[in-house]
């Protein structure tokens, strides 16, 4: 949810129902992600800022929004810069803080630049060497810091469905 302001702190999921196969959730250590980036895109990236939009993900063709809910959602969360890299306010640890959901470009880059770097970024993330994967059982629990993890979940399952419970812990403005 990096669209916001401020960005949930933690989140726990909850599998309620789970579908018979694929479903599995990937949980990618962005600090870790961080930490293997070669030192040019660190340099490159450590102190920029990105524009995360509510709309690249949530526009107004997807299924999460009717015409009333997207006009209400744009205006209830506008984009928002936060920073590429950030600092954890307990550890000090630096970690990636873009996504290929809300992150649409990388504030004062050229456009190539700023999809290039954004492209790095992502592929450090989905390094299954920074990635820990759930396969969901159901009542399976799983707690996180979006500060410094992402999780994506593999779309292998469709048709079929899965039901998930989710609580989101408030956060503060990442820095």
């Amino acid at each position: 949810m990096s669209f916001r302001e401020k960005p949930p702190m933690g989140s726990i999921f909850r599998g309620k129902v789970i579908s018979q196969k694929g479903g599995d959730t990937r949980f990618s250590s962005a600090a870790a992600a961080y930490e293997k980036l070669e030192t040019g895109i660190k340099n490159r990236v450590d102190e920029l800022f990105a524009v995360n939009d509510y709309t690249k993900m949530f526009g107004p063709s997807t299924r999460f929004n009717s015409d009333e809910s997207h006009t209400d959602n744009i205006k209830k969360y506008p984009p928002v810069l936060h920073p590429v890299i950030r600092t954890h306010p307990e550890t000090g640890c630096r970690s990636i803080f873009t996504n290929n959901f809300f992150t649409s470009h990388i504030d004062g880059v050229e456009d190539a630049e700023s999809q290039y770097l954004l492209g790095e970024l992502a592929e450090a993330i989905r390094d299954p060497d920074v990635q820990f994967r759930v396969q969901w059982e159901p009542e399976t629990f799983v707690m996180w810091d979006n500060r410094c993890v992402h999780h994506v979940a593999t779309d292998d399952f469709l048709p079929l469905y899965r039901r998930m419970e989710r609580v989101t812990i408030a956060g503060d403005r990442p820095y």
